[in-house]
């Protein structure tokens, strides 16, 4: 027996230390840094495929792989160096859009796999300042910016990003004073399904806004999430099904605090649960599920470092991964990306327990 668990300990540390790839043998995950050829701050990301994927940053910057990783193309929009790219979004390698936070607000478009970009938005409003956008399906998303004129501001195309216009602001529930979202990840907005839409916020206080009729009508939650603070709050949200969400967040500017950083939803959002112990080992930016067979397999990431939970968010364990904004897995698949500071790659991989 004692042979056993030595031979065991020495299997273990072996996987542990690996130099190219470094193995976590307990929770099943295995990443790989990728060369970049960029220092920019990469936050927008979105894996369509396991062979398909887009990346987003600072400085105008995009990147693309068609090939799992093995090449990545970097590029930039004409004339948008002063451009942050916080988001995008793609149907495959050749269609996606990217969202520019900062003033002016922008949307691109590109069909072409970014050889040309087409301007399908712009916004120079006083206080405009887009965090997110996302997608119901092939023609019809959502994005949201920080209050304009004193209410959120909502923008919708139905027709796949080429055009977008403003939503009824009256129809969402005012804003607190200094309340807006975080562009941490492009993930403080998310959809589920074919109608409901949720996006969270930080600041003098960390709520959930939701409409389950594509934004037609509102209603929000308070969370007792870190708050009061300008730099404390939600940074991303998730839904696993109509009914299951996560959030996560805390406080930038205290990278290392490991309370009310995450809560969980049962009920579409009507409610917010903190976890009560356990709890993400510091701030976190992006929260996604795994694609697993057991659904309940989640993974939190940020600039100090990255969380696991097997159990659906109710407890989180640390994870050595760290500098990372942005997460993302292929659809009904065990392979993704992140990304994160100075233009940091790493593909991830999920081998499930036999």
């Amino acid at each position: 027996m004692l042979t056993l668990i030595l031979r065991s300990l020495i299997i273990l540390s072996t996987l542990l230390f690996a130099c190219k790839k470094p193995v976590d043998n307990l929770s099943g995950l295995s990443w790989e840094v990728q060369e970049s050829t960029t220092d920019a701050s990469l936050r927008g990301l979105v894996v369509v495929s396991p062979t398909v994927a887009w990346a987003s940053g600072s400085s105008g910057t995009f990147f693309r792989t068609i090939d799992g990783g093995i090449n990545w193309k970097m590029g930039k929009v004409a004339d948008s160096e002063n451009l942050d790219f916080r988001d995008v979004h793609a149907w495959d390698g050749e269609t996606a859009l990217l969202l520019s936070a900062g003033r002016p607000g922008k949307i691109f478009k590109t069909t072409d796999g970014g050889k040309n970009w087409v301007e399908t938005y712009s916004n120079k409003s006083e206080g405009v300042f887009f965090n997110a956008m996302d997608f119901w399906d092939d023609q019809n998303g959502i994005a949201i910016s920080d209050p304009v004129n004193g209410r959120f501001l909502l923008i919708r195309t139905q027709d796949g990003g080429e055009t977008w216009h403003a939503m009824p602001g009256e129809r969402i529930p005012k804003p607190a004073k200094g309340e807006a979202q975080f562009a941490a990840s492009g993930t403080c907005l998310t959809v589920y399904g074919d109608s409901a839409v949720w996006f969270a916020t930080g600041g003098p206080v960390a709520r959930v806004f939701r409409s389950l009729n594509r934004g037609k009508t509102w209603a929000v939650s308070e969370t007792d999430m870190l708050h009061g603070a300008s730099s404390q709050g939600i940074f991303s949200l998730t839904f696993g099904t109509s009914d299951f969400g996560l959030l996560v967040g805390g406080d930038y500017k205290n990278e290392s605090a490991d309370s009310l950083n995450a809560a969980f939803t049962e009920d579409s959002g009507k409610t917010w649960q903190i976890i009560g112990k356990n709890q993400p080992s510091g701030f976190r930016e992006c929260v996604v599920p795994i694609p697993d067979a057991s659904s309940n397999i989640w993974l939190a990431i940020g600039p100090s470092g990255s969380d696991l939970s097997w159990d659906n968010g109710k407890s989180w364990n640390p994870i050595n991964l760290s500098d990372l904004h942005a997460v993302d897995f292929a659809p009904h698949h065990n392979v993704g990306w992140a990304v994160g500071k100075n233009g940091k790659m790493v593909k991830l991989s999920w081998r499930a327990s036999e």
